[in-house]
């Protein structure tokens, strides 16, 4: 490459959709941005490339012509994918557009999907390159110098599998970042054009939402999660005064004053939370944020604290309401523990989202129903209720593999649901029974009440924000809780 020329580097949040007339249903907006790209992006600025983030969602970048239309734009030495198993199929068609594009740019995965699938991804897909396993920013960093090179040597560079010489070449993999606080903050600059802060095509937040991260990594192991796996179940902490630093830059450059708390696990260490809260209060920070939670680490005063340093959203990870259901997901709750955890958030001041997954292959259709009433009968205000997903990097994968209801070798892209892989369920109508559940959660007399009570009371600035268009309004309502 000419010495006088600054790489360029593309890195590419994908959309759902990558097809002219598919007739999927659109949404305009990303519900937060990419920060996992923007932490990378900000590890390659600051060694001085030039990088540029597509969010293909929030750009409505949708069809092959607006994707090769872009690349000619960017043209990029080299381009960045993140991937999910859900999206993977999408990003094959990507990857594909780019190298028609341009043949001569090296294409790089990185995330989940490519971490636990690297050597099979390469082996079937001649479009990808390159993948980096684990966390990138390092290993991204490597790589661009190493591409700058005339002679590019990847042998040595921990956490990278590649092609040489017809084969698959495996690295070692590359140790977790401990030191989180030596990392640039998100380079926010590069989607400062977008906007964020809607979920299902509704304007959920008053104002432009941000990420926050103020550690990774999860201790635990739950069944349905492929975190643990990605992160050695260990958890970083980002220091209490860098996080606030961080919330402090954002705001005097970006104005970004709304946030939403991307930890796996954030109420987990009492003391680094309580920490954060205090340090907003001090530096004077007129923030609102949302975080999510495990039941089993309720504390109504630190939800309190929560409060008074800008909290106003506590998304829980409930998951089932039968105890039998939670046992087998190795989730370590009880219900009653999710129904005391409501209670407490609720005294707090704090609005109360359940997050719920129906179909374990173990789950009789009575037993999701039980989930459903039960659900009723929490003080939330809102409830997904989420057909469970099941791919590589879970424990239940393996334990389903070894069972074989899962073939490895022939499944491992898919994204298996578990109503499908349910022995009770699977003959039946699921889009139909997940209509049902929603319609019975949400047509309850007292529950529209109420929150029509709380939307009058404490939402006005979302309801004015979306009742400017009412039908699309009403139309996003019903299609985001499934009901038609």
């Amino acid at each position: 490459m000419d010495e006088n020329m600054t790489f360029r580097v593309l890195l590419i949040s994908p959309s759902s959709i990558l097809e002219a007339g598919s007739g999927s249903r659109v949404y305009p907006h990303s519900t937060s941005p990419p920060l996992g790209l923007l932490y990378i992006a900000a590890v390659l600025l600051e060694k001085g490339y030039h990088v540029e983030v597509l969010d293909m969602n929030s750009e409505s970048v949708r069809t092959r012509d607006q994707l090769a239309g872009r690349l000619r734009m960017s043209r990029p030495d080299l381009i960045g994918i993140s991937t999910l198993t859900p999206t993977f199929k999408n990003i094959v068609s990507i990857a594909r557009v780019s190298k028609e594009e341009l043949p001569d740019s090296p294409i790089v995965l990185g995330g989940y999907f490519a971490t636990f699938c690297h050597d099979r991804i390469l082996s079937k897909y001649d479009c990808f390159d390159f993948i980096v396993r684990g966390e990138g920013e390092v290993t991204a960093v490597k790589l661009v110098e190493e591409l700058e090179k005339s002679k590019p040597v990847f042998s040595g560079m921990r956490g990278l599998t590649y092609r040489e010489n017809g084969r698959i070449a495996i690295n070692e993999g590359r140790p977790l970042k401990e030191d989180l606080d030596s990392l640039p903050f998100p380079a926010y600059e590069l989607v400062s054009h977008l906007t964020y802060g809607s979920f299902g095509g509704m304007r959920v937040t008053y104002r432009n939402l941000g990420g926050l991260l103020t550690s990774r990594g999860c201790p635990y192991k739950c069944r349905f999660c492929s975190c643990s796996a990605f992160t050695n179940a260990t958890i970083r902490w980002r220091s209490p005064e860098n996080v606030v630093e961080e919330l402090d830059y954002l705001y005097d450059r970006h104005g970004l004053n709304e946030y939403m708390v991307v930890d796996d696990i954030f109420t987990v260490n009492k003391k680094h939370v309580l920490s954060i809260c205090r340090l907003i209060r001090e530096h004077g920070l007129d923030l609102v944020w949302y975080c999510e939670g495990r039941v089993n680490q309720a504390d109504e005063a630190l939800f309190r604290e929560m409060f008074r340093a800008g909290c106003r959203a506590i998304y829980l990870g409930i998951e089932s309401c039968v105890d039998r259901i939670l046992r087998y997901y190795r989730k370590g709750l009880t219900y009653d523990m999710a129904k005391l955890a409501a209670k407490k958030a609720r005294r707090a001041g704090l609005d109360v989202i359940g997050s719920f997954i129906l179909g374990a292959p173990i789950e009789t259709v009575e037993e999701m129903w039980e989930t459903v009433r039960k659900a009723g009968e929490l003080d939330i205000d809102f409830a997904k209720f989420n057909v469970l997903r099941i791919v590589r990097g879970m424990p239940l994968w393996e334990d389903l593999v070894d069972q074989g209801v899962i073939d490895d070798e022939t499944q491992w892209e898919e994204n298996i649901m578990g109503f499908d892989v349910n022995p009770e369920v699977a003959a039946m109508d699921s889009a139909a029974l997940l209509t049902a559940f929603h319609r019975a959660f949400y047509l309850r007399k007292r529950y529209i009440l109420q929150q029509i009570t709380r939307s009058l009371l404490f939402r006005k600035k979302q309801l004015i924000l979306n009742l400017r268009h009412p039908k699309r309004f009403i139309d996003e309502l019903r299609e985001t809780v499934h009901i038609r």
